[in-house]
């Protein structure tokens, strides 16, 4: 792209006027301004004003009136003055077919002007003199004239012939870009390569004069140039043609793979944005040799006869066209009296109805129209020279935010269009509504933290500074910054002129004709004020926005990332579990191993997918043995696939495990039949268990050694009521006559079953029936059961306390008999344990 140095070309305004053309409702984009209310859209929906016959003021109508028939097709000029296109004034019938384009176009209310800085200069504009007259179409870097009908596409042909003027003044030859392309697309935006933006959306809703909806219909410049700095809409008019019949009178409406959305010939460098003024004008024109206008086309304004058109209403604007030229000889006599032309001089423009309108497709517009709006400009290149475009704003709504002095915007990228390979960041693109603007550009790599978009490792010693005389997009060369892939950087844009900054940002917006969805995430744009950085995401749609910045990058050498965290566990005694953190962008892992001291004896495994674990075990197809009780260090080097064969990273840094048996872990429960049941869990390569019990404060004791490795459980019987146990199992295995214990867990402590618990006494009372029976020492309680004569049962009570001994159940009922019995509980870590019991019976008396 253009070599831009950082004290050079333009900057933009903070109110954009939008205006639709060709049958769409112009809009005023919403300003943001800093403070609470971050963002404010100000775009308001208005109604279409009324055909301009009907609204021509009486001065007007009574000039036409008045004025005889000859003067008023010819200007009132004698045949000298007058400039004739083909040297005689048209019949009547060449006249209605020059005028019949005009009758369809549909009128659009009046809008204020961009408010342009007029003392910003572009740079060919700085120290030029103005020649009386030029032409770019004598410098041979004019495309032939198109025509668009029936289609209200204007818009895109005179973007599409800006481009191609940029194209031919940069030597890249002649291209016929395609106006259907732009058009389709703009209207059905597929999110780009990335992924960025995905939730991004333009949604169209205009109709044609034949009263269809049509995506054709309804654009303006400033939007296209939006759109086309994603680097979408301008693909070969062989590729994507305007269809219509021979005479361009049908309408034929396509529908396009959206695969071919992005297969783009011409890709936006910058676009200037302005409002209105000759000097203006031509120093465009030295700049760029053409400037998209939009202008009121009336049937009443235009001379056939010279294909001169002035209008004297303001505003109301319907049609896209492009200058290429200036003559300050055009004489004032060859426009129609009612234009009230008061000198001479006049634009030549390119129109896009065909070559056998006006003279040869063109017409000249005095300096004096009163319609003349919305100036764009834009350059492209046919081949980006950093072809990956990061960004969040994929659609394309006007809105800005009023940056004061000091403050900042950012976006946080994830460098991810390079895969496995490194990337170059080379270029900004930046989005200014502001003239006279001037802001610094800073790049920070290998984010720390994601929602602080200087966490990272600053690019440039010093912010580079920009100045950008006329507000708009440009693109911008820096130094250029070596991406990780997988990484995350940022952009950060700094105001760092003494006035405030309307920078453009994406935001949802809404104009009746067509509405845009900002679908912002959290994580991608930011804002520093008042001391912190904000994240602009917000779950209220109309407060989200993104700052309009775009990183270009290119995709550099391939580079192998390194593991890290690499960790070893030990697993069983053959057996070491390796894990590791993952290496963006690899096609897998070789595992190495070296035995204590000893060198490393090459690849233990490949890993060949981009899992980031692997299980060392001694298998004798792998060539290894894992000893017991050896020590053993690992290193993991990640490869990816370039050519068919593996191109590795370094080792990471060793890690060591020790080989060991499986670690038991014992569990127990009491059982009321007077045992604790042990079960622990299976340990690879086990000969067998020692199982140990211990009172606590005694010594452990072996009381049981099982063979094999799948003795899991065991019943000790050999235990006492309401006595406290604590167990622990070790796993053996036998080498070369030497047993070798594994680690353990022992269990939690236990309290055996209390012993059965019987009834001493059972008694009629005056109260009831009485219970009591001899405690046992330990306990927790006893639960307390009543049987009637039915086999019904009862629990009557819980006694929580283990010294307890006597209930008197006062509900019995006299005369009748009653079986009771008492269980004893202890409460385990695990629950509750109740004892056997027996029973008693007995009448109330």
């Amino acid at each position: 792209m253009n070599r831009k140095s950082f004290f050079s070309r333009r900057f933009l305004p903070a109110f954009i006027v939008i205006a639709l053309v060709a049958g769409g409702i112009p809009v005023t984009a919403g300003e943001l301004t800093s403070g609470e209310q971050i963002f404010e859209d100000n775009a308001e929906k208005e109604e279409s004003s009324a055909p301009v016959s009907d609204e021509l003021t009486g001065e007007v109508e009574d000039t036409l009136l008045s004025a005889p028939e000859e003067d008023i097709l010819t200007g009132e000029e004698t045949e000298d003055e007058v400039r004739y296109i083909k040297g005689r004034p048209l019949t009547e019938e060449e006249r209605e077919e020059q005028l019949a384009p005009m009758k369809n176009l549909q009128e659009l209310p009046a809008m204020p002007d961009i408010k342009s800085d007029f003392r910003a200069v572009p740079e060919a504009g700085k120290f030029a003199k103005f020649p009386s007259k030029f032409d770019a179409r004598e410098e041979g870097i004019v495309t032939s004239v198109k025509n668009q009908m029936p289609y209200g596409a204007c818009w895109a042909f005179a973007m599409a012939s800006a481009m191609e003027t940029s194209l031919l003044r940069r030597g890249a030859g002649t291209f016929d870009l395609s106006e259907e392309h732009l058009c389709y697309f703009f209207a059905n935006r597929v999110g780009d390569a990335l992924g960025n933006t995905d939730n991004d959306h333009n949604y169209h809703n205009m109709y044609n004069w034949a009263g269809e909806k049509d995506y054709h219909e309804g654009g303006n410049d400033m939007l296209a140039a939006e759109f086309l700095s994603t680097w979408s809409g301008m693909a070969a008019e062989e590729e994507f043609p305007l269809l219509t019949n021979p005479s361009h009178t049908e309408f034929i409406y396509q529908n396009h793979d959206f695969s071919g959305a992005y297969k783009t010939e011409a890709y936006l460098e910058d676009s200037v944005f302005s409002d209105y003024s000759v000097e203006r004008m031509k120093q465009l024109l030295l700049e760029y040799s053409s400037v998209s206008i939009m202008y009121k086309a009336v049937d009443a304004y235009y001379n056939p006869d010279t294909a001169a058109y002035s209008c004297t209403i303001p505003g109301g604007v319907n049609h896209v066209v492009t200058v290429v030229g200036w003559d300050d000889t055009f004489s004032k006599e060859n426009f129609n009296e009612v234009s009230n032309v008061s000198a001479d001089g006049a634009w030549i423009v390119k129109n896009s109805w065909g070559d056998s309108w006006g003279e040869n497709g063109y017409f000249y517009l005095s300096y004096e129209d009163k319609s003349i709006s919305t100036l764009v400009c834009a350059t492209a290149v046919p081949y980006p020279e950093y072809s990956n475009n990061y960004f969040y704003d994929g659609s394309s709504g006007i809105s800005s935010y009023s940056l004061a002095a000091g403050e900042k915007m950012a976006c946080i990228f994830e460098t991810k269009a390079g895969e496995k390979h490194q990337e170059i960041l080379g270029e900004v693109m930046t989005h200014t509504w502001t003239d006279n603007a001037v802001y610094s550009i800073q790049v920070y790599t290998n984010l720390k933290d994601r929602n602080n978009p200087l966490s990272g490792t600053p690019a440039y010693e010093s912010p580079l500074v920009y100045r950008q005389p006329i507000q708009g997009i440009d693109t911008v060369s820096v130094p250029e910054v070596i991406l990780e892939p997988g990484s995350f950087y940022s952009v950060v844009i700094t105001n760092q002129g003494q006035n405030r900054l309307n920078y453009g940002v994406e935001a949802d917006a809404e104009y009746g004709w067509s509405s845009f969805d900002a679908g912002t995430e959290a994580g991608q744009g930011f804002l520093y004020t008042g001391g912190q950085w904000l994240d602009l995401h917000s779950e209220n749609e109309a407060q989200a926005m993104c700052p309009r910045i775009k990183a270009h990058t290119r995709t550099g050498k391939l580079v192998v990332g390194v593991p890290a965290s690499v960790k070893a566990e030990v697993k069983g005694y053959n057996k070491i579990q390796l894990s590791w953190e993952a290496v963006p962008g690899c096609d897998g892992y070789t595992v190495y191993r070296k035995e204590g001291n000893g060198p490393v004896k090459g690849r233990v495994s490949v890993v060949g997918d981009t899992s980031c674990t692997y299980l060392d075990k001694d298998v004798k197809s792998s060539g290894f043995y894992i000893k017991l009780r050896v020590t053993y260090t690992y290193t993991v080097r990640a490869y990816v696939m370039n050519g068919g064969k593996k191109k590795f990273g370094a080792h990471s840094a060793g890690v060591s495990a020790k080989t060991e048996m499986g670690t038991t872990a014992t569990t127990v429960r009491t059982n009321n039949n007077m045992y604790n049941s042990l079960s622990w869990n299976k340990i690879d390569g086990a000969d067998g268990y020692y199982v140990y019990r211990r009172i606590p404060g005694k010594s452990w004791e072996c009381i049981k050694v099982l063979k094999g490795r799948n003795s899991l459980k065991y019943q000790d019987k050999k235990v006492k009521s309401l006595e406290t146990y604590q167990y622990m199992v070790r796993a053996y295995r036998s080498i070369e006559g030497k047993k070798w214990y594994s680690p353990y867990h022992c269990s939690g402590k236990i309290v055996t079953s209390p012993a059965v618990q019987k009834l001493s006494t059972v008694s009629s009372v005056k109260d009831g029936i009485r219970l009591t029976w001899k405690p046992q020492e330990k306990c927790s309680g006893y639960r307390i059961y009543r049987v009637d004569k039915n086999g019904a049962k009862k629990r009557l009570t819980d006694i929580k306390n283990g010294k307890g001994a006597a209930y008197v159940d006062k509900t019995a009922k006299k005369g009748q008999e009653y079986t009771y019995y008492v269980q004893a509980f202890v409460k385990e870590f695990y629950g509750t344990v109740y004892s056997k019991y027996e029973k008693r019976s007995m009448v109330r008396k």
